[in-house]
Formats: C-alpha cells, structure tokens, sequence
C-alpha cells in the first residue's frame, strides 16, 4: 500500500493554484491527475486570468494534435499515390 501512496503522490495537483480552501475552485472532484493543473504564475492574482491561461493552452493543444493528424494522412496519402505510381503497368 505504501507504494501505490508513493505514486499516487507524484500525480496529485494539489500545488495546483485552482486548489483553494482544500477543494478545487474548478469543481473537479479530486486533484490527481487533473488536466488543467497550473502553477501560480508571478502578476497574475485572478481566477479568470488563470481560465483564459488554461483555455489558450487547451486551445493551442487542441490546434497542434489537428495540425499533426493532418500531416499524418497527407503523407500517408502521398505514400500511396507514389505507390500507385510505381506499380501501375505500362502499356
């Protein structure tokens, strides 16, 4: 049981900034492994400016992983028609 508490320990947020008051200010019901984990960033003392930070970086995320999918199947389609290309018979 120790060691199950060990790594359970390594995942939970509960430095996270949203972990106020001994519960989470976003309604999350526990802090291990929460997605939306933040560290108090220095100037920034309000709630709402963490949620645009959290929602950008969603957002950015969100962009990339599309971005990456899409190049993906452009090169695998490209893979393809070089491959068709190579193996069509010539008259």
């Amino acid at each position: 049981m120790g060691l199950l508490t060990k790594v359970l320990r390594k995942f939970d947020r509960k430095t996270c900034h949203f972990f106020q008051n001994k519960k989470c200010a976003l309604n999350k019901r526990n802090c291990i492994g929460c997605h939306s984990f933040i560290k108090q960033i220095d100037g920034i003392t309000e709630n709402k400016d963490y949620l645009t930070y959290i929602t950008a970086r969603n957002t950015a995320g969100r962009a990339y992983n599309i971005a990456f999918i899409s190049l993906i199947l452009s090169i695998l389609t490209l893979a393809i028609k070089i491959f068709e290309m190579l193996t069509k018979p010539t008259n």
